[in-house]
């Protein structure tokens, strides 16, 4: 298990996907710090409910085009935690885990190297789990800089009027690291089930802003209450980066545990009994 660890760290850091997902990240950390207001990738910000409320309001009020400049003017004169507001839009490295996952396991099966590897002395037990740890090990790593990184530089950059503390920035990142972990292993079970890398892309690029129009489409259509909307992915991070109540931490946490449990039986059973071409 160790050595294919090893083996898929060594090409992922050989090749120029990792670092162009990192400069991805990273520009778009640059962006919001030097706008101070996060950006979301998601089909909507709905729930990601912004806490700056007065800065939002002077620039619907002015309306139009403004620059980034003249943005960053604005939420100036309006302190507020920026770092801990960027966490809430953590839903947006969903797609920093495809890269990765596409990378790890779903390039093997679109190469065929798969079966070489599965047919010498590496059983599917340890080759698909020995994957599952490398794809969460390689975004967790993803997840804490670009929280701590953003926390550091926001706090050199923009000073402690637009600072949380470092405490806060870890609570967050521990709240919402069971659910990530949920929402790679989904990732991981959708790469081994399709095994062609072009139909993993194809599912699960759209996946995350076509589950947010599929739960409000059918809230609607059964006319529900919309609180399951609270546990959807990206309003669940966002929530969690917002002095959630204790209770709600919980459920998200056993939400996670049951998305890492659900999704890696379909994902290992599936692969066990996959013909392997």
């Amino acid at each position: 298990m160790f050595n294919i660890i090893k083996s898929d760290l060594y090409r992922i850091l050989r090749g120029k996907a990792i670092y162009i997902a990192f400069l991805v990240m990273v520009v778009m950390s640059g962006l919001s710090m030097y706008e101070l207001s996060p950006g979301y990738l998601g089909a909507s910000s709905a729930g990601l409910e912004q806490i700056n409320e007065d800065a939002l309001e002077d620039v619907y009020r002015l309306g139009g085009e403004l620059s980034l400049s003249e943005i960053r003017k604005i939420y100036e004169k309006h302190p507020y935690e920026f770092d801990k507001e960027f966490l809430a839009a953590n839903a947006n490295l969903y797609y920093i885990f495809i890269v990765m996952v596409a990378i790890i396991i779903a390039a093997d099966f679109s190469k065929r190297t798969i079966k070489n590897t599965v047919s010498s002395a590496v059983s599917r037990k340890k080759y698909y789990y020995s994957k599952l740890i490398c794809c969460i090990l390689i975004c967790s790593i993803f997840v804490l800089i670009n929280n701590y990184g953003t926390y550091f530089v926001n706090k050199l950059v923009n000073g402690e009027n637009f600072s949380s503390s470092l405490g806060t920035i870890t609570r967050v990142t521990l709240y919402q690291l069971p659910i990530m972990y949920g929402i790679i292993s989904l990732l991981v079970c959708v790469s081994v089930v399709v095994k062609k890398g072009s139909a993993f892309n194809a599912i699960s690029i759209p996946l995350l802003m076509a589950f947010q129009l599929l739960i409000t489409l059918f809230l609607r259509v059964l006319k529900m209450k919309a609180t399951i909307l609270n546990y959807e992915y990206q309003t669940a991070l966002g929530k969690l980066a917002r002095n959630p109540e204790n209770d709600y931490i919980v459920k998200c946490v056993l939400l996670g545990i049951f998305y890492i449990v659900i999704f890696n039986i379909i994902g290992y059973y599936s692969f066990k009994r996959a013909e392997i071409k």
